[in-house]
């Protein structure tokens, strides 16, 4: 997930999510947001990642 996160990889959309702990957003992999990995969680459905209080980022809102 770390490799599909840091190179963009939009095959890897809809297959999880990375969210940033010091911002409270979420992206798909292919975001061009970039943050650092040791502030990444993935997860593997959005519903997780806005039950654990993680908005989607204005570039990949729905």
């Amino acid at each position: 997930m770390l490799q599909a996160m840091l190179s963009k990889d939009r095959e890897f959309d809809g297959v999880f999510y990375n969210a940033v702990k010091t911002t409270g957003i979420f992206c798909k992999p292919s975001c061009s947001a970039n943050p650092r990995p040791d502030n990444v969680i993935f997860y593997l459905h959005r519903e997780d990642a806005e039950k654990n209080g993680f908005r989607a980022c204005k570039r990949c809102k729905p």
